[in-house]
């Protein structure tokens, strides 16, 4: 249980780092650019899946950062930023601000992640 502790604590460090940069990056260029509010969202989150596997890697799993680790990371990836895109587009679908669907893919995503990471991505 001490480890699950110690582990959700790393995680959660990384977790909101890499989040925040989203949320900041994701923001900026709503505000900042012309471009479309899914490709926003989208390259936000490259930018924190860069923070998000080194932190986590490195910092929280102690990982040797083999390719399998490396390759289903990338699969969980994929799969964060489909649910990021999903989510700007029923924003935009429903008429609502972009800025609630990064709210909603703060929360989503980082939940989502920590059980993949821990139960399959750097499973020992």
């Amino acid at each position: 249980m001490r480890r699950l502790a110690v582990l959700l604590a790393r995680f959660s460090t990384v977790g909101l780092t890499a989040t925040l940069v989203y949320f900041l990056a994701a923001n900026a260029l709503l505000l900042l650019t012309p471009l479309p509010p899914p490709l926003c969202s989208v390259l936000a989150y490259l930018a924190g899946m860069i923070v998000s596997y080194s932190g986590q890697a490195r910092l929280t799993f102690r990982a040797a950062g083999t390719r399998s680790q490396l390759f289903r990371f990338c699969i969980l990836s994929a799969l964060g930023l489909l649910v990021s895109y999903i989510c700007v587009g029923v924003a935009e679908w429903y008429g609502l601000s972009p800025h609630w669907a990064t709210v909603a893919v703060a929360l989503i995503v980082p939940t989502m992640s920590f059980v993949l990471m821990l139960n399959w991505v750097f499973k020992a």
